[in-house]
């Protein structure tokens, strides 16, 4: 009964911004949390780094880690968006840790909020993230003990990968044809790699063996305790920072112990005098809104080339005729040193907030699904197209986003399906069909889901899993056709494949900077002329 209530009053919430034309309020109030200047220092720490930009840490790690509920996965403030959409719903006053310079931008934009019971939250918030230090502490202690396997072959150079998910190793079925992020690397790099060592951190894939690369698993992406002296040194250490920690939690200076566990990490590599755990480079992929405080350790310390690559490019936006939205806060603090970027498009993008001056090298688009699949089981016709999805969400899921432009909804959809189907039918084609992600009835519209698997038993398209790579779909197919704008539109590009997107609401602009120049079609009678252009069938 509690959680209908609540949803009711988040939609509620919702409709009532929406109606006023002020849904833009939830993005600004975040943009506002983010750059907030809370006049910080993180000193004393013996970390062997000169923290110069503590602000802009507390905040990105806030913004990232910050719930209500503590054993949580909601991230990037998505908490305190429904606590807003609640307020204005059911003119419930907000209840949610903050610290007190965001309690202040609540309050600035008329937002209704329980000053006291959000402090005695937050700062229960903060003693939470203390003991959570502690129990790390304890857990860095352990690895001065534990048996530290490593290769005795070296290696010209090591690359650690700070998080692989499963799809992004290589398709043991055929390892090599598979499109997977070693073989990204080794097409980047313009190397076979043979001299380089490439870590990760995947425990599923502890007993991993690849064919072509140097790839093994390791405990240890953060340092662990090595040599008696550095365990001594470290005991010693650990028992100054929990004092100290402790006296500025009690001086209400929170940010010590929230960032107790990332103080800890940045220690570690701080401490350690073998260069067997310590990469010359690390990659990132998984989460572009906070860089960790111990990069800039080992960047400053050993010259460890941190970087991050992005597995996909749909972060623009839709140009309409107002303009583009206002882009998310969570772009306005980035702070990584490179960027492996997919093209110019991007690098621009990224350019406008990127902070510390970084450099930017253009990667072209990122292998992220390895798996292949074999194209002779499919029916024998002259043309195979292969069509990518972006399902919609169910709309009380949307609603607690807090989105303004609601492009992906269920009616343009499945429209854009119908479109295809409708354009295709006197065409001697299969119609591959990806979608972008495995079905969740929890999260996706059930209607969509339902029109789809009505097309599927029709035979009007062929399923392909989600879980397949669409360099590998794209590249033995005729052309590829996408929803707006997601990043199969490039990759056909890239390909030199032919390749649109396609609007079946004619409300996109062709100068859309969006699109990265991939053909933007439409209409029906455009998207078939140009289907019969593409497959030469005039």
């Amino acid at each position: 009964m509690i959680f209908f209530y609540r949803l009711r009053g988040i939609l509620r919430g919702y409709y009532y911004l929406k109606r006023l034309g002020n849904l833009s309020i939830l993005n600004k109030i975040k943009t506002e949390f983010i750059l907030t200047d809370h006049k910080i220092s993180l000193k004393f720490l013996f970390i062997n780094y000169d923290i110069d930009n503590a602000n802009d840490l507390v905040n990105q790690y806030l913004s990232l880690n910050l719930t209500k509920v503590f054993l949580s996965k909601s991230s990037r403030l998505q908490g305190i968006v429904e606590e807003i959409l609640l307020f204005f719903g059911s003119k419930k006053a907000v209840i949610f840790p903050l610290p007190k310079n965001w309690i202040s931008v609540l309050k600035q934009n008329q937002i209704k909020t329980s000053r006291i019971l959000s402090t005695l939250y937050w700062y229960f918030f903060v003693f939470i993230s203390y003991l959570k230090g502690l129990l790390f502490i304890c857990i860095s202690l352990r690895t001065f003990f534990l048996k530290k396997n490593y290769p005795v072959k070296v290696f010209l150079k090591k690359v650690t990968f700070d998080s692989l998910n499963d799809c992004q190793f290589p398709d043991n079925e055929n390892e090599f044809e598979s499109h997977d992020v070693f073989s990204w690397l080794s097409k980047f790099y313009n190397s076979n790699l043979k001299s380089c060592l490439l870590l990760h951190g995947n425990k599923k894939f502890k007993n991993f063996v690849s064919c072509k690369y140097n790839v093994i698993y390791s405990d240890y992406i953060i340092s662990p305790i090595i040599g008696f002296r550095d365990f001594v040194l470290f005991i010693f250490w650990s028992v100054y920072i929990c004092f100290y920690i402790f006296f500025q939690m009690c001086l209400f200076n929170w940010w010590y112990p929230l960032m107790m566990i990332e103080i800890v990490r940045a220690k570690r590599f701080g401490l350690s005098n073998s260069k067997n755990y310590i990469s010359d480079e690390y990659l990132f992929f998984d989460e572009w809104l906070y860089r960790p405080l111990w990069t800039y350790v080992i960047e400053k310390n050993y010259s460890s080339k941190i970087m991050f690559y992005f597995y996909s490019t749909n972060s623009e936006g839709f140009k309409t005729r107002l303009g583009y939205k206002d882009h998310d806060f969570d772009w306005r603090t980035i702070s990584w040193p490179f960027y492996l970027v997919w093209d110019n498009f991007q690098k621009e993008f990224i350019r406008k907030y990127a902070k510390r001056n970084p450099f930017f090298l253009i990667s072209g688009p990122t292998y992220f699904l390895s798996r292949t699949i074999n194209f002779s089981t499919f029916p024998k016709k002259r043309f195979t197209i292969v069509v990518f999805d972006i399902p919609p969400i169910r709309i009380s899921e949307y609603c607690k986003l807090g989105l303004i432009h609601n492009y992906y909804c269920l009616d343009n959809c499945i429209n854009f399906l119908n479109d295809i189907v409708f354009c295709c039918e006197f065409l001697d084609v299969n119609i591959l069909f990806k979608r972008k992600r495995k079905p969740n009835l929890k999260f996706h519209d059930n209607q969509y889901l339902r029109h789809c698997n009505s097309l599927l038993r029709d035979r009007k398209l062929i399923e392909i899993d989600s879980s397949v790579s669409p360099f590998n779909l794209i590249s033995n197919s005729n052309l590829s056709i996408s929803f707006p704008y997601t990043s199969t539109g490039i990759i056909g590009k890239y390909l030199k494949k032919p390749s649109c997107y396609y609007d079946c609401t004619g409300s996109l602009f062709e100068d859309d900077i969006g699109n990265h120049d991939v053909n933007l079609i439409s209409n029906k009678e455009n998207l078939i002329h140009w289907l019969k252009l593409s497959l030469n069938i005039y």
